[in-house]
């Protein structure tokens, strides 16, 4: 139980960091999202192997997205997969290739260029995966910011899927980024000790 209870702790504060930031971005109807900065975290720092991050940063995706659907947005719960799917790409992609950044050795160019890779990478995956909910169950109305952008592609007469897949390659690669920055900055500050607890370093 004790060698669970690090990890039980970080998912807990990833889960409220979703919820916190995803809700706020919600209701200021920003052309953001932000739900996803502690799936990321998770993924870096969740203790054993790539497979166990797997499994606490989808547990994190699943249960943060639940408790914003409860809490603010009803579409949020229909985007699981995709939160499945960024802890998938957080855990077997992201994890252990941007150690650097986190432990702040890398130099100022070497950090942008991982971040940008990292990010928009995360991006796209996050595009791909959300455009099929995004209008075969909603139509294009999701109630976050980037439901303006959407309407003005198929205003210009872009078909639904493609005005979909468009709004996600222009605004998921710049608030996957973002999110990506904040989740190291948050574990570069996280205490030294519970980093140490978690990873065993």
């Amino acid at each position: 139980m004790s060698d669970s209870l690090p990890t039980v702790i970080l998912a807990a504060a990833c889960i409220a960091l979703n919820v916190a930031l995803g809700t706020l971005v919600y209701v200021l109807k920003l052309p953001l999202y932000l739900d996803s900065v502690g799936i990321m975290l998770a993924a870096l720092l969740a203790p054993g192997t790539r497979a166990h991050a797997c499994v606490v940063a989808s547990l994190v995706a699943i249960i943060s997205f639940v408790i914003f659907g409860l809490l603010a947005s009803p579409f949020e719960p229909w985007f699981i997969g995709t939160g499945v799917a960024g802890a998938l790409y957080g855990a077997l992609v992201t994890r252990g290739r941007v150690t650097t950044l986190v432990d702040g050795t890398a130099s100022a160019s070497a950090f942008v260029i991982r971040l940008l890779l990292f990010g928009v990478g995360w991006g796209i995956v996050a595009a791909v995966v959300s455009a099929p909910v995004v209008v075969g169950l909603f139509g294009g109305v999701t109630g976050a910011g980037t439901t303006l952008i959407f309407a003005f592609l198929v205003k210009t007469g872009h078909q639904m899927l493609s005005a979909a897949l468009l709004t996600g390659f222009s605004a998921d690669p710049i608030d996957k980024t973002l999110s990506l920055l904040i989740a190291i900055q948050v574990a570069r500050f996280t205490p030294r000790r519970f980093r140490q607890l978690l990873l065993g370093t």
